[in-house]
């Protein structure tokens, strides 16, 4: 079982994944921005982060940068975006640059999450 720090701006899908990743054994704790995200990583030790990038007040770039900054042991992240009105590979191939793991672009098969989790925990 793994602690998840998922964040997602959009709460349909944050509460999704939520569901189905609690019910793969997972404990997760949502944020709904790098703000609340990076509140929670001062005070909780997570065995994983999955980050959307873009999000209102601060991005998963901004997340992704304070966990490699600021954390001694580096947590795995996962990074997934659908890029809104760009092409989400841009915003991947910045989110792995800085830091992230691993990345996935929206929409992703519980296959493909459940694939990347297991090379990352």
């Amino acid at each position: 079982m793994s602690k998840i720090l998922l964040i997602d701006d959009d709460r349909l899908v944050a509460k999704s994944l939520k569901r189905f990743l609690e019910a793969h054994d997972n404990t997760v704790i949502t944020a709904e921005n790098g703000l609340i995200a990076k509140h929670l990583l001062e005070d909780i030790t997570f065995d994983l982060i999955i980050t959307d990038i873009l999000m209102p007040r601060e991005d998963g770039i901004q997340v992704i940068m304070h966990a490699r900054h600021n954390k001694k042991l580096p947590t795995p992240i996962l990074a997934i975006s659908g890029g809104g009105l760009e092409d989400p590979k841009l915003y991947l191939e910045s989110a792995q640059s800085l830091g992230a793991n691993e990345v996935l672009r929206k929409p992703f098969t519980n296959e493909q999450l459940l694939s990347a989790i297991k090379r990352l925990v």
